[in-house]
């Protein structure tokens, strides 16, 4: 009878260990972000999802709040803000019987150097600049002695 007990307890768990899953629905607004940019989210089959800490990552400068839309699958939607760290991470919003994760990149941010201007080319002298009109000596009156 014991043994019978054990194997029934652990057939009724079973369901329960199983019905934790990851889904993979996308609900990032694109894979690649760069630091410091908003972060769009909207996930269409939100059902009994994101009330539990709304969408998180290491990624995220705070985990986004997320809101319920109406009985159409119950979408969630919010936004949140990269970190300044370039790196892979994922996001993952947390259901009832799951959790759903998407992997995204926080890119380098392009180096913005400014090239200097191409030196005078050997043998050649820079140009020379005359200047125009006569030149300022004064009045124009008659000096005394």
């Amino acid at each position: 009878m014991a043994a019978l007990a054990v194997i029934g307890t652990a057939l009724a768990l079973a369901p329960i260990a199983s019905a934790q899953s990851t889904r993979t629905d996308p609900f990032l607004d694109k894979a690649e972000y760069g630091p410091g940019e908003t972060i769009n989210i909207h996930l269409a089959r939100g059902y009994k999802c994101g009330t539990y800490g709304g969408a998180t990552s290491d990624g995220f400068t705070a985990p986004a709040e997320l809101t319920q839309g109406g009985p159409d699958n119950w979408p969630l939607t919010g936004k949140t803000t990269a970190v300044d760290k370039p790196g892979s991470y994922e996001a993952i919003i947390k259901c009832l019987t799951g959790s759903v994760v998407n992997k995204f990149t926080i890119k380098v941010p392009p180096t913005t150097t400014t090239t200097p201007p191409a030196p005078t080319p050997p043998g050649r002298k820079p140009p020379i600049v005359k200047p125009k009109g006569a030149p300022d000596t004064g009045g124009g009156g008659t000096a005394s002695r």
